[in-house]
C-alpha cells in the first residue's frame, strides 16, 4: 500500500471526500440501526462455602466459590499473593451450581471439582477445569449412581495415586446417609464402592464431610458428622486396594470423654509425628466444639482443646472448621464459624506440646480489619508461609431484613503467623475488579468525557447497589461509589431506576429508593467521584415530602431540577417537587391528591417531559374515580406552578383515551407528547398514545395486543427514546416470538411502528430503556439477563442500537522512525462506509488529523483495512484510532484509541 505522509494542510481528507462520495452514493442501501452488546454485569465469586483454598506450584492459590459468577452459580477462581484475583470459570456454563468442595490438581494440568446441584436430578455434577485453556468439562452426574440421597456433593476429590479420585457424598447411598464413589482420571467413569451405616452395620457413620486424605500406607482418612454407636460422627480409613472401610474411632457426648466432641469436621491434616488432626463442630466440655487428633498407627484419639462460644475467653470460639494447618514453628492453625468476641468467629492456634489453645484475631462486621464471619473452609499456608483463608459472609452481623440478605458476599483473609495478625484482603461483596454489581438499574447518562454513568441496583461494597462509569468503546465498567445505606456518609439502600441528569457544571444528580426510608437526592462529581447527599426525602410529613423517587430529574431554565416521587406527600400517593441546584434548597411543589381534589392523580411515573414552551409534562398511573382510576397526563407551568390535568385515562377499549396505567411521556421535538400505557385499549394490553402540547388532544397511534409470543410487536412497552432524526424507540415486555417483547420505532412523522427484533433474553436481556448519546447511538439498560462481552450469562446488561458502520482499532504494525501502518476493521452494517484514522501526539486525539483509508462496500461482516503513514517524528508517542462514517450515522463512529512508538534515529 502507498504510503500517504501527514499533510501540512487540511484539504486532504476534503479532496478524497469528493471522490469516495459517488461511490457512496451508488452503493448506499437503507438499513435498520445494528444490535450491539456493550457490557454485561456479572457478580465475582461470592459465598466460598466450604471450599479450601489450595496452593499450586505456581505459587497462586485457587478455589471455588459457591456463588455469584453468571447466574449466581458459583465460579473457579485463581488468587495471586498480591490478593489480585482473576475469575476462571462460571459453573453456569455446565448447567451446574453451588461448589461446595475444595478443587484438586490431577497432575495433568486439570482441576477437578464437584457441585453440590445441577445435572439430572439436580444432585451435582463433577467436572474439570483445564487451567491452560480455560475449557470446563462435566465429567459425570451424580444421578447416575445409585442412592441418589439428599442433593449431591459438599467435599471436594482426593487422588489415591493409583489413578483415581476418590469422594463421597454428604447424603447418597441406600440408606442416604452418606457414600464414598472413586472416578478414573482417565476416562471419567464413575464407580459407587461403599455406604454408610449410621449408628450399626459395616460401615459406621453419617454424613461424611470434607475430603479424605492419603496416609502414605495405602490408606485414605475422613471423618463424618454424625453415625457411630453415640451417633456423634466417626473417624474412619478405606483401604484403596479393596475398598474396605474401617471405623477408626468413634466421638462422643460426654462432656469430659477423652474422645468428646460432636459433628467431626474434615479433612483432616497430617503432622510430622504420626498424627491426623481434625475438629468436631459442637460438644467438648462446654458444648462448642473442639479440636482433635488421631494416632495413625494406634487410632487412639485424644481432645486437645475446647472452645467457650461468645465473649472475651481465653478458648473463645465456636464451630471450628476443619482444613487445619501447620506453620514452620509447628503450631496448629484453624478458623472457627461463629463465637469469639463479635459471635462471628476467630482465627485461633493450637500449641501441640501444652494443648494450649489461643485465639489471635477475631472476625467482626464490615468495617473491621477483619472483616466477615462464617468462616467454613480452613486455612492454607502459601510459601512464604503466610496463612489464607475464607469467610461466608462480609457481615454477619447484618441479618436478614426487608426480605433480602445483607450479610454480604464473604472474604478472602490473611494471617501472618509470626506476627500474630490477620487482615481482610479481598471482600466479595466489593467484587472483582472489573464487575460493578448487577442489575443496572438506570438509563444511562454522558458525563461529557466519553463515558456513560449508570447505577446498579445489586452488588457493591455493601449490597446496596451502586455508581459506575462504563466506557463507551471498550465496554470496561469502574465502580464510582457504593451505596451504604441509610445513616451513613453514602446514603440509600439501592439506586433509584431514574436516570442521573447533568447539572452543567461537572455533578450528575441522581436519586435512591430505599426499603425503610423515602429515599435521597445526591449529586456526585464526574472528575474525582465526590459524592454528597443533597436532600433526604421525609415521606408524607415534613420539609421534603415524597418517597419512591423513580422519574428522574428534568432541568428547567432558572437554575433547578424537578422530579416527582411514586409515594409520599399530605396524601401519601406523590407529589412534584424541584430543588435549586445552586443551593440545594428543596421545595415541594405538588402534593397529589389521589381520586379527588385539586391536584388529581397518583403514583406519579417516568420523567418529567420539558416541551418547547418550557412547561413540564408527566403521567400517574392512577386518577380520579371518575375516570376509573386509570391514570392522567398532567402539565406544570415551573414559573407559575399552574398545574392542569391534561388526560384522563379511561381504559375502555375504545375512545380517544382509552388505555390505563401510563408510563411516562416524551417530548418529540415537533409539539407533541408521546406515551404508551400498560394496560387497557382494544384488546387491554395498553396503548401508544401522543399528546398535542398545544391543544392537549390526545391521539392513540396503536393498541398493544400479543401478550404471549405470538409474532409481532408484543405488549408491555416503557417510555421512549428519540433519535437524531426523529424516531421515537422504546421495547414491549411481552410477545414478540419469543415471549419476551421486542425492540421497535415509531416514525414520529407517520406514526409508523416498526419492529426492529424480538428479544431473547439471553442474548438481548430483559427489555431496555434507551437513551440517545451524544456519540450518535442509543444505548439501553436491560435489568436481567444478557451476555457478557466473553459470551457468557449475564445478570443485567448495556446494550447499543448503532446507527452507522461499527469501526474496531487493532494494533499498528511496521513501526520505523518516521513512519507506521495505521490497522483497524470496519463493518458497514449495510450501508457503504468511509474507512478512516484519526492521527494525532494528543492522548485524547484532540486535534487530531483525519487519513482516509478508503471505502468499504455495503455489507454486514467486519472488513480489515490499513493505512500506510510517514513524515511522524522519531521517538514520539502517537495515538491512533479506526473511524467510520456512512449516510446512517449523524456522529462519526469511532473505535478505541491506540497507541505505538516511533523508534529513535
Amino acid at each position: 500500500m502507498r504510503t500517504i505522509p501527514i499533510p501540512a494542510r487540511a484539504g486532504h481528507s476534503r479532496r478524497l471526500l469528493v471522490a469516495f462520495l459517488f461511490v457512496l452514493s451508488a452503493l448506499t442501501l437503507r438499513a435498520a440501526p445494528v444490535f450491539e452488546l456493550v457490557a454485561g454485569f456479572e457478580l465475582g465469586p461470592q459465598r466460598p462455602e466450604g471450599g479450601r483454598l489450595i496452593l499450586e506450584p505456581d505459587g497462586n492459590l485457587y478455589c471455588v466459590s459457591s456463588a455469584g459468577g453468571e447466574k449466581n452459580a458459583g465460579t473457579i477462581y485463581q488468587l495471586k499473593p498480591d490478593g489480585v484475583v482473576n475469575v476462571l470459570g462460571h459453573l453456569a456454563r455446565l448447567g451446574a451450581t453451588t461448589p461446595r468442595g475444595s478443587l484438586v490438581a490431577d497432575g495433568f494440568g486439570q482441576f477437578w471439582g464437584t457441585t453440590e446441584h445441577g445435572g439430572a436430578a439436580d444432585f451435582g455434577i463433577i467436572f474439570k477445569f483445564d487451567v491452560a485453556t480455560g475449557t470446563l468439562t462435566r465429567v459425570a452426574e451424580m444421578a447416575d449412581l445409585p442412592g441418589y440421597g439428599e442433593s449431591g456433593l459438599r467435599a471436594g476429590l482426593a487422588r489415591d495415586g493409583t489413578g483415581f479420585l476418590w469422594g463421597t457424598r454428604y447424603a447418597g447411598g441406600s440408606g442416604f446417609l452418606g457414600s464414598v464413589f472413586k472416578v478414573n482420571i482417565s476416562t471419567g467413569a464413575v464407580t459407587s464402592l461403599l455406604d454408610f451405616t449410621g449408628t450399626s452395620g459395616a460401615n459406621l457413620g453419617s454424613y461424611p464431610t470434607g475430603e479424605l486424605i492419603h496416609d502414605g500406607a495405602g490408606y485414605l482418612w475422613g471423618v463424618a458428622a454424625a453415625g457411630g454407636s453415640a451417633n456423634c460422627g466417626t473417624v474412619f480409613k478405606i483401604q484403596i486396594a479393596t475398598g474396605v472401610l474401617t471405623t477408626v474411632a468413634e466421638f462422643s457426648d460426654a462432656p469430659l470423654a477423652p474422645n468428646r466432641g460432636i459433628g467431626g469436621r474434615g479433612p483432616l491434616m497430617r503432622d510430622a509425628e504420626g498424627n491426623f488432626w481434625g475438629a468436631t463442630d459442637a460438644g467438648g466440655s462446654a458444648g462448642f466444639g473442639t479440636i482433635f487428633k488421631v494416632n495413625i498407627a494406634t487410632g487412639a484419639l485424644t481432645t486437645v482443646a475446647d472452645f467457650t462460644g461468645n465473649g472475651p475467653g481465653p478458648q473463645r470460639g465456636a464451630h471450628p472448621q476443619g482444613g487445619l494447618v501447620m506453620d514452620a514453628a509447628g503450631n496448629v492453625w484453624g478458623v472457627t464459624s461463629a463465637g469469639g468476641v463479635n459471635s462471628a468467629g476467630v482465627v485461633f492456634k493450637v500449641y501441640p506440646a501444652t494443648a494450649l489453645l489461643t485465639p489471635v484475631a477475631d472476625f467482626g462486621g464490615s468495617f473491621s480489619t477483619l472483616r466477615g464471619g462464617g468462616a467454613s473452609g480452613g486455612l492454607t499456608a502459601d510459601r512464604q508461609g503466610r496463612l489464607w483463608g475464607t469467610t461466608e459472609f462480609s457481615d454477619p452481623a447484618n441479618v436478614t431484613k426487608y426480605g433480602e440478605d445483607f450479610r454480604g458476599a464473604g472474604t478472602v483473609f490473611r494471617v501472618d503467623p509470626v506476627a500474630e495478625t490477620a487482615a481482610t484482603i479481598v471482600d466479595w461483596q466489593q467484587g472483582v475488579p472489573g464487575r460493578v454489581g448487577i442489575s443496572p438499574f438506570s438509563l444511562v447518562v454522558d458525563d461529557g468525557q466519553g463515558q456513560l454513568w449508570g447505577a446498579v441496583y445489586a452488588g457493591g461494597a455493601y449490597n446496596a447497589g451502586g455508581i459506575y462509569k462504563l466506557d463507551r468503546v471498550t465496554g470496561k465498567a469502574t465502580t464510582v461509589r457504593d451505596f451504604t445505606g441509610s445513616g451513613s456518609i453514602y446514603h440509600g439502600v439501592s439506586p433509584s431506576s431514574a436516570q442521573m441528569a447533568d447539572d452543567g457544571m461537572g455533578n450528575l444528580w441522581g436519586l435512591t429508593d430505599t426499603y425503610s426510608v423515602p429515599g435521597t437526592i445526591f449529586k456526585i462529581r464526574v472528575s474525582d467521584g465526590a459524592y454528597a447527599t443533597v436532600a433526604q426525602f421525609t415521606g408524607n410529613a415534613g420539609a421534603a415530602r415524597g418517597g419512591g423517587a423513580k422519574g428522574g430529574l428534568t432541568r428547567d431554565a432558572a437554575g433547578n431540577f424537578w422530579g416527582t416521587t411514586s409515594q409520599g406527600g399530605t396524601a401519601g400517593v406523590g407529589v412534584i417537587f424541584k430543588i435549586n441546584i445552586a443551593t440545594g434548597v428543596f421545595t415541594n411543589v405538588v402534593d397529589f391528591t389521589g381520586n379527588q381534589g385539586l391536584y388529581p392523580g397518583k403514583n406519579p411515573t417516568g420523567k418529567l417531559a420539558r416541551d418547547a414552551a418550557g412547561n413540564f409534562w408527566g403521567a400517574t398511573s392512577g386518577g380520579p374515580y371518575s375516570q376509573d382510576n386509570q391514570g392522567t397526563i398532567f402539565k406544570i407551568n415551573p414559573v407559575t406552578n399552574e398545574f392542569t390535568t391534561v388526560v384522563q385515562f379511561t381504559g375502555a377499549k375504545v375512545g380517544v383515551a382509552r388505555g390505563a396505567s401510563p408510563s411516562g411521556v416524551t417530548w418529540d421535538n415537533a409539539g407533541y407528547l408521546w406515551g404508551s400505557t400498560s394496560s387497557g385499549g382494544a384488546y387491554a394490553y395498553g396503548t401508544i398514545f401522543k399528546v398535542n402540547a398545544t391543544t392537549g388532544a390526545i391521539t392513540t397511534m396503536f393498541d398493544f395486543q400479543d401478550p404471549y409470543g405470538i409474532p409481532g410487536l408484543g405488549s408491555g412497552a416503557g417510555g421512549f427514546a428519540l433519535d437524531a432524526k426523529g424516531n421515537l424507540w422504546g421495547a414491549t415486555s411481552r410477545g414478540g416470538g419469543y415471549g419476551s417483547g421486542t425492540i421497535f420505532s415509531i416514525n414520529r412523522s407517520t406514526g409508523a411502528i416498526s419492529a426492529l427484533l424480538a428479544i431473547i433474553p439471553a442474548l438481548h436481556g430483559s427489555a431496555p430503556g434507551f437513551y440517545f448519546s451524544s456519540d450518535g447511538n442509543l444505548y439501553g439498560t436491560s435489568f436481567a439477563e444478557g451476555q457478557t462481552r466473553a459470551g457468557g450469562a449475564a445478570d443485567g446488561s448495556i446494550v447499543r442500537l448503532r446507527f452507522g458502520p461499527t469501526p474496531v482499532t487493532t494494533a499498528a504494525t511496521n513501526v520505523t522512525a518516521i513512519g507506521a501502518r495505521l490497522n483497524g476493521t470496519l463493518n458497514p452494517n449495510g450501508h457503504a462506509s468511509f474507512a478512516r484514522f484519526e492521527l494525532g501526539t494528543v492522548a485524547n486525539l484532540a486535534g487530531s488529523q483525519l487519513f482516509e483509508a478508503g471505502v468499504i462496500p455495503l455489507g454486514a461482516k467486519p472488513v480489515a483495512y490499513g493505512l500506510a503513514v510517514g513524515g511522524l517524528a522519531p521517538a514520539t508517542t502517537y495515538y491512533f484510532r479506526a473511524r467510520g462514517d456512512n449516510v446512517e450515522s449523524t456522529v462519526p463512529q469511532r473505535g478505541a484509541i491506540m497507541s505505538f512508538t516511533t523508534a529513535a534515529r
